[in-house]
Formats: C-alpha cells, sequence, structure tokens
C-alpha cells in the first residue's frame, strides 16, 4: 500500500500525557496514522509485563481511523522524503491497512519531516523491547 501524506505532527502534550507524531494524506478522509506513548512516563522504559501480553501502559500505541493497537510496528525505513512502514500482520489487520507494509511518500517541508521523525523516533523507541522497531534513516 502506498500513499503520499502531505500533513505531518509532533505533538509533546503534558496536558493529555501524550507524545504522538503523526502523518495523513490531508484533510479529507484519506489514511492517517498515529503513533502514541505516554508522556510522563520513565524514559528509558522500567516496567514490569504480568505477560507477554501486557502491552497497555508497556509500549506506544498505532491508531489509524478509530482502530488503536499497542506495539507491532515492525520497522521503519527512512530515506527522505519517503518512508516505509512495516507492521505485524496481526496487528496491520486490525488496524484496516490493506496490508502489513506502508509505503509514504512524504510532500512536507524538510523542517516538518526532521520535527516528525524526531519524535517518531521517541515514541516508537520507548517500552517493551520486543516491540522496539528496526529504524534504518533516522
Amino acid at each position: 500500500m502506498s500513499i503520499t501524506a502531505r500533513i505531518v505532527g509532533a505533538d509533546e502534550d503534558e496536558y493529555d500525557d501524550v507524545l504522538e507524531a503523526a502523518f495523513a494524506e490531508g484533510t479529507d478522509p484519506g489514511l492517517a496514522v498515529a503513533f502514541q506513548r505516554v508522556w510522563s512516563a520513565p524514559d528509558p522504559w522500567e516496567g514490569v509485563l504480568r505477560d507477554e501480553n501486557d502491552l497497555f501502559d508497556n509500549t506506544y500505541c498505532i491508531v489509524v481511523g478509530g482502530a488503536t493497537v499497542y506495539g507491532g510496528l515492525l520497522s521503519v525505513e527512512f530515506t527522505a522524503p519517503t518512508a516505509r512502514f512495516r507492521f505485524a500482520p496481526a496487528k496491520s489487520e486490525t488496524l484496516r491497512l490493506e496490508d502489513s507494509t506502508l509505503d509514504v511518500t512524504f510532500e512536507v517541508s524538510p523542517e516538518e519531516l526532521a520535527e516528525f521523525t524526531t519524535m517518531l523516533r521517541r515514541v516508537v523507541t520507548w517500552g517493551v523491547p520486543s516491540q522496539i522497531p528496526r529504524l534504518t534513516g533516522l
């Protein structure tokens, strides 16, 4: 699946206790993807898993439309202005993505893209080590 993202965002919201990196095709009903984690959480992660499925407070989340998953980003390969996001197949199904690979061409300013990629790294490298994706070019 391939899209062109014309909107990106990076937010550090102390009030709502969230760090977020997001991109969208545009303001119309196109695809929008957000990566979030708790702002106030200790960094680096100091949590303890009760079991391997205990991801709610122990990793980032990915939001697409009304669907949310915890963890599941396998890798990001970034070569400006493009990125390839690979998701665990079960997670991409929950997110209702066409397949587990999402190729994104970013049509935003270099400054906006730098803010987005900096926040994306900050969000997805926190939490359970098994859920931290392989990052290339970030």
